[in-house]
């Protein structure tokens, strides 16, 4: 069974944020990444759920680098 929304922003979450740990080889600075995060519905299609964390994503990005964006 698929994991809730908000467990999975807690997932998305902690992953950008051991990412961003990271420092670039090149600068030694963070790397930034974002995300997009839709939850797993049984009743629609798989693409469509795929279309809600892109998004997000897009959402996410709009508003700065660095985050997560949850699909609503």
């Amino acid at each position: 069974h698929a994991p809730s929304l908000g467990v999975a922003t807690q997932v998305a979450e902690r992953c950008r944020q051991r990412v961003h740990q990271l420092p670039l080889p090149s600068t030694g600075k963070p790397i930034s990444l974002t995300l997009g995060v839709s939850a797993l519905r049984r009743s629609d299609l798989f693409k469509d759920d795929l279309v809600a964390a892109q998004h997000a994503l897009y959402r996410a990005q709009q508003q700065g680098a660095n985050r997560v964006g949850v699909a609503t």
